[in-house]
């Protein structure tokens, strides 16, 4: 695709693309991790946004640069959401083994979590780990970005 043909026609197309798929990536339980270097997520983002962009059959019309602006920053806010919204039920998982470690005496026997920042217990965690490991093999990740 020539260059010229692209800012023409497609750019601001892959803009609001890049600018939801970004969100995403800050947000989701297990791309948007502290483990994962920003770099490497800003990356992967602009990658998945490219590849994507033929998929998208969506013409702009010729608007201000102050609505595509607008328009961008909503979606954004919205792959922020998508992401919130699919790390509920981790998170529902990780306070319930909490309640259960606090229940069975293990509240005090806790270990650091690099992925929240913050120490939770022992039971917590491997709930948080199995919710995770649930995560990754029923292809949730793949619904965060439809």
């Amino acid at each position: 695709m020539d260059v010229v043909v692209f800012l023409e026609t497609k750019f601001w197309v892959w803009a609001i693309i890049f600018s939801r798929i970004t969100g995403l990536t800050i947000s989701a339980p297990v791309i948007g991790s502290r483990t994962i270097p920003f770099y490497l997520r800003l990356f992967s983002s602009l990658f998945i946004s490219w590849i994507t962009l033929p998929l998208v059959n969506l013409t702009i019309p010729d608007l201000p640069v102050f609505y595509l602006i607008t328009i961008m920053l909503i979606n954004f806010l919205l792959g922020i959401l998508i992401g919130l919204i699919s790390y509920i039920p981790i998170a529902a998982i990780q306070f319930a083994g909490q309640f259960f470690a606090f229940q069975m005496g293990f509240a005090m026997a806790g270990i650091f979590d690099p992925i929240s920042g913050e120490e939770s217990p022992i039971i917590g965690q491997l709930s948080f780990l199995i919710g995770i490991f649930a995560f990754c093999p029923l292809n949730y990740i793949f619904y965060c970005f439809r």
